[in-house]
């Protein structure tokens, strides 16, 4: 579920200050679901 990942990378920025690299995972997710939905949109 990509909210899941959204909530997790909000949570990561406001509540413990974290940087880029403890962003990455959460982030790489998000990007894949943008990646499949849209090309899914697509075809």
């Amino acid at each position: 579920n990509p909210l899941t990942y959204f909530i997790e990378i909000m949570r990561l920025v406001y509540l413990k200050g974290s940087a880029l690299p403890d962003l990455f995972k959460p982030l790489m997710w998000l990007t894949g679901f943008a990646v499949f939905f849209n090309t899914w949109a697509v075809l």
